[in-house]
């Protein structure tokens, strides 16, 4: 906050963003999240555990009367409830903070 008050009374700019992002562990692509784990210096066996644990996860959609006739392989998701999604969501989304200083804006998370 104190470069926010100091912005203010050099009678510069100051903004906040705020993300809300709904269903966002319904978003997350599991090879990208490698990608940037891998990126981010995690060790190897780590980004290769996260895989592991996201892979060969199916799903098959009925709704009683009718249902899809096989299962279908998840590429997408994060599985709700887990305790390391909130963690792998923000690992995902750690590249939105990364380009801001080339931009020239100061970044206080």
């Amino acid at each position: 906050m104190e470069k926010v008050h100091k912005a203010s009374n050099d009678k510069l700019y100051s903004s906040a963003l705020f993300l809300d992002v709904q269903g966002a562990f319904d978003k997350v692509l599991h090879q990208r999240l490698a990608e940037i784990m891998t990126a981010n210096n995690f060790p190897p066996y780590l980004v290769d555990c996260i895989q592991s644990n996201l892979s060969d996860r199916y799903v098959r959609i009925t709704d009683g009367a009718a249902s899809e006739p096989a299962f279908t392989p998840i590429q997408v998701v994060i599985p709700q409830g887990s305790p390391l999604s909130p963690f792998l969501f923000n690992v995902y989304s750690s590249p939105l903070c990364h380009n801001h200083q080339r931009l020239g804006v100061d970044l206080i998370v």
